[in-house]
């Protein structure tokens, strides 16, 4: 068998090159593959943490719409936000309330925390709220006011 003037020249692949490319690309596609594994981890985390600071930002609001009297009366200091669409809650939330020197001013600690087993994440936001007896001493004093002119 004769092999053509076109061929003799040309060199072929060896088996080791080969499978030394295919190691080369193997390693190129898994080192992709954990990378965007661990991208969606990090967007998974992030949606969680985004979700907890719109409930611990709900709870704030009810608060402040409650008023700090109403809600430190009310003397229910923890909780769990209603799963979506029917799910088991998954969130749970507690309150710290401590009265501070000034008159009806209050430091509140709010926390909302989530996960399961092990991996218990949580954050925790602190804000002052003033109570009931400063809009007193306000209207007191416009009253004043109204009647001194």
């Amino acid at each position: 068998m004769r092999i053509s003037k076109a061929y003799s020249g040309r060199r072929a692949f060896s088996l080791v090159e080969t499978i030394v490319a295919a190691v080369l690309l193997s390693g190129g596609v898994v080192a992709i593959s954990a990378i965007s594994t661990n991208s969606f981890r990090g967007v998974k985390l992030n949606r969680e943490n985004e979700l907890a600071w719109d409930l611990l930002d709900k709870q704030l609001t009810l608060i402040d719409c409650m008023g700090i009297d109403a809600f430190v009366e009310s003397g229910r200091t923890t909780g769990v936000f209603e799963g979506e669409g029917g799910r088991a809650p998954t969130h749970y939330w507690n309150v710290q309330v401590t009265p501070m020197e000034n008159d009806y001013l209050y430091s509140v600690n709010i926390i909302v925390g989530w996960g399961e087993g092990s991996r218990l994440r949580e954050i925790s936001l602190t804000t002052m709220f003033n109570g009931q007896g400063l809009a007193e001493q306000t209207e007191a004093g416009s009253n004043e006011q109204t009647q001194g002119q």
